[in-house]
């Protein structure tokens, strides 16, 4: 014998939203997606058992879960790693985490490999960023490293890393004017360092602009 949470005594369609929520015995019971009570063939009158509640609770949980991971994903481009650990911060299970991603995944709204190249293509023209910056900035948004190593190669016949690096440099010697000749040319060096030049390059430009 199935043990009863009571008689469903009424279903209700929220205002301007998809969702429903189910009142037993007269009191609130559960807000839930019409969808989801529709599945469960939910109506007035119907009795509510243990089995059908726990049902109900786990695919109400899972339906929110998808839409809080849907939310997230969609806000701007992101990757497996930051849906990870945005989802864990909120508390959810490995397992219930792992569903949000292979549901992100189904439906395209996660691809490393994609978010990598436009990552690569915007960030090194808007930061005039070299190789070892940008591996630096996908390892932190957690881009395995073998996508990352894959994508750059790609990028490596497009990108001229020399003439970046002399981008790079013109715009941060106009924030150098103020300084001395020796204290400009240590900053700039440190500046084209941490963006990821390398010696070469940054030694061709320091020539090329005499410093």
């Amino acid at each position: 014998m199935h043990t009863s949470h009571g008689i469903i005594t009424a279903i209700m369609v929220q205002k301007r939203t998809s969702r429903c929520s189910i009142f037993v015995n007269g009191e609130f019971y559960l807000g839930c997606s019409i969808d989801i009570a529709t599945a469960h063939g939910l109506r007035k009158g119907m009795n509510l058992t243990e089995e059908l509640a726990q049902k109900l609770h786990a695919d109400n949980r899972r339906y929110d879960i998808k839409q809080k991971a849907l939310n997230y994903a969609t806000y701007k481009p992101r990757t497996v790693g930051q849906v990870r650990q945005a989802m864990h911060k909120k508390g959810y299970t490995p397992e219930e985490i792992e569903y949000c991603i292979a549901f992100l995944h189904e439906f395209n709204y996660l691809d490393d490999t994609r978010y990598a190249q436009t990552f690569i293509r915007e960030y090194s023209q808007r930061k005039k960023a070299a190789n070892n910056r940008l591996r630096i900035e996908l390892t932190k948004r957690f881009i395995p490293k073998t996508i990352i190593e894959k994508v750059l190669q790609e990028f490596a016949p497009t990108i001229n890393t020399t003439e970046l690096c002399k981008q790079a440099a013109e715009k941060k010697l106009r924030a150098l004017q103020s300084r001395t000749p020796e204290k400009r040319k240590t900053a700039l060096m440190g500046f084209l360092q941490r963006q990821g030049f390398s010696w070469h390059d940054i030694k061709q430009v320091l020539q090329e602009y005499e410093i």
